[in-house]
């Protein structure tokens, strides 16, 4: 059905080239079967159009027997070894193919000594806010009416922040990391 409606589709399929990769005798894995007569007849006219002698005989074939995808799996034992015939027909049709969707590569990675640098402040700013979050958490908990939650997301980070400046126990971390900030923006 895809192939008729996109001719130029790749297809994978079961034929004796897959049977001759995987090492399978035809004899082991081929079932009798009866074909619907509109199924076998284009392909038929197909055939007498091109004048393939190859192509007359895999029709011959088809009209009598069938060899199905499971019989082929269960005759190879190997998953892994169907799966490289797979992907070497992808090869071959498809020889390169373009990995920038599938590997990321970032703009820019932050350094061991930034990350650690920026672990040390988080640790000190937690200690520092412990109290002053908890005592908001009590504030927020037990609310009359509805309150304006964008206004407090908004202050909340500006007064945390002002009290982490403040803090004599990270001023001086935070005047070393300000200075080195302000001598490479020169």
């Amino acid at each position: 059905m895809i192939a008729k409606t996109v001719p130029s589709v790749f297809r994978i399929g079961i034929d004796f080239e897959t049977l001759e990769y995987l090492g399978i005798d035809p004899g082991v894995v081929e079932e009798t079967y009866k074909p619907i007569q509109k199924h076998i007849k284009p392909l038929q006219d197909w055939a007498g159009k091109i004048h393939d002698e190859l192509l007359t005989e895999k029709i011959d074939y088809v009209q009598h027997k069938r060899i199905e995808i499971d019989s082929i799996l269960a005759a190879v034992k190997n998953n892994a070894r169907f799966w490289e015939f797979i992907l070497d027909k992808l090869e071959e049709k498809f020889p390169t193919r373009n990995y920038n969707r599938a590997i990321d590569i970032p703009e820019y990675v932050i350094p061991d000594c930034v990350v650690e640098l920026n672990d040390i402040v988080r640790e000190k700013a937690t200690y520092i806010l412990k109290e002053e979050r908890s005592r908001m958490q009590i504030g927020f908990s037990n609310n009359r009416g509805f309150l304006d939650v964008t206004k407090y997301d908004k202050s909340i980070p500006d007064h945390f922040k002002n009290i982490i400046e403040e803090d004599d126990t990270i001023k001086s971390l935070l005047r070393r990391i300000d200075g080195i900030a302000r001598y490479e923006q020169n």
